[in-house]
């Protein structure tokens, strides 16, 4: 033991820390290129030829009444030949609500709308009116969307549509964030869009786990074939998730990363809602197939992030700490660290531009950091509340 504490001691502790981190530095390094991966999906991707495939766009109404009367025009005036819109309305519709539908039907003969039956007023009701929406459809293909989306612009459902193939089930689109204000919503927005990341990242891409309600183009023959959107008893929220996740492999889905083809989806109001919203999502992520192999991704994704961070301290210190610090080390060390956050940044926000995102230039490193930690958080949260109440309690 005595021969092992003296042949410790001889040991160059600084250069060997300086060793550890180049090692770390360098995995880093790789990991961040990863972070420009969605920047060149977007670069990559290749409008195919336009389609005049008759489609129906199903949007859910969830008592929007204010944001009905600004975007539903939107909607309606899409430059596309053959498409109708139907209102699927989750809630019951008021007066002056039922007078101005009224009054759109008879401007575009093209609108449909779906109320929700008087006597299904319960949990189920968001799934209800998207299945009877579907069923509602003339055409052969369904496009999902929401009166809380707004389209990036007139030839978003041509654009969809253009990715249209006889060997294909499901084109999935994007669905962006409007602008986040206030930290809650700030974090939110963040936790989306990095569990959408995490996916491309580690290679999942093809399974379109996360793929969103908001701007998801449906094969409407193959999903009424499986038993429609009902995926899991009184699931409510959850439901277009799981059932493209269960019912899709690989080859049956197409990606539209045009931004064209993207929507803009409201956040949640306050924190509260922010924090309901959370505890739904995770709910939906560990029904997911391929759960727990991201788990593990996003587990040892955070044990890098802080392992750079710990290295660097320990490097930074065993160097200057010596008696005869060596300050080209020191230093390199230094050196290493700003290219590696300026990449890391750099990068980041490529992805986060191409995708039309805001940026998250100050409150990147403070947000990887705390990824784990908030994950943590929401999981133990998560496992207090009473699983049979609590869809009734949160959505």
């Amino acid at each position: 033991m005595e021969e092992l504490l003296v042949y410790l001691k001889t040991l160059p502790w600084p250069v060997l820390a300086f060793v550890a981190y180049t090692c770390v530095w360098f995995v880093s390094m790789v990991r961040n290129m990863g972070y420009r991966r969605l920047a060149k999906l977007v670069a990559a991707n290749q409008l195919p030829t336009a389609s005049e495939e008759a489609v129906s766009v199903v949007l859910l109404y969830e008592g929007e009444e204010e944001l009905l009367r600004q975007r539903l025009p939107v909607f309606l005036g899409q430059q596309y030949s053959r498409f109708e819109v139907i209102l699927a309305c989750a809630t019951p519709l008021s007066a002056n609500t039922q007078s101005y539908l009224q009054g759109m039907q008879y401007a575009y003969p093209n609108l449909q709308i779906v109320p929700l039956p008087a006597h299904v007023l319960d949990i189920s009701a968001y799934n209800l009116v998207l299945t009877l929406g579907m069923r509602a459809a003339r055409h052969a293909w369904v496009l999902l969307s929401g009166i809380s989306s707004m389209p990036a612009g007139e030839h978003w459902l041509a654009t969809m549509a253009s990715y249209i193939r006889k060997d294909k089930h499901v084109v999935v689109g994007v669905a962006n964030t409007a602008s986040a204000r206030g930290f809650a919503r700030h974090k939110y927005a963040f936790l989306r869009y990095w569990r959408q990341f995490l996916v491309l990242l580690w290679g999942q891409e093809h399974k379109h786990v996360l793929v969103s309600p908001q701007n998801l183009l449906l094969d409407k023959a193959f999903f009424l074939e499986k038993g429609g959107l009902a995926v899991g008893a009184g699931l409510r929220r959850g439901a277009v998730e799981l059932a493209v996740n269960r019912y899709t492999n690989k080859g049956d889905v197409a990606r539209c990363l045009c931004p064209e083809a993207f929507v803009i989806t409201d956040l949640p109001k306050d924190s509260a809602q922010c924090g309901e919203f959370q505890l739904v999502e995770h709910d939906v992520w560990r029904r997911l197939r391929w759960s727990l192999w991201l788990d593990l991704c996003s587990l040892s994704h955070a044990v890098l992030t802080w392992a750079h961070s710990a290295f660097f301290v320990i490097a930074l210190a065993s160097l200057v700490l010596q008696p005869n610090p060596l300050w080209w080390l020191i230093s390199a060390v230094v050196l290493m660290w700003l290219l590696h956050a300026l990449s890391r940044d750099i990068f980041f926000h490529q992805s986060l531009r191409a995708l039309r995102l805001p940026s998250m230039h100050l409150s990147l490193p403070f947000m990887l950091h705390l990824q784990p930690v908030w994950t943590l958080a929401l999981r133990c949260r998560y496992r207090r509340f009473d699983k049979r109440n609590f869809r009734k309690q949160f959505v």
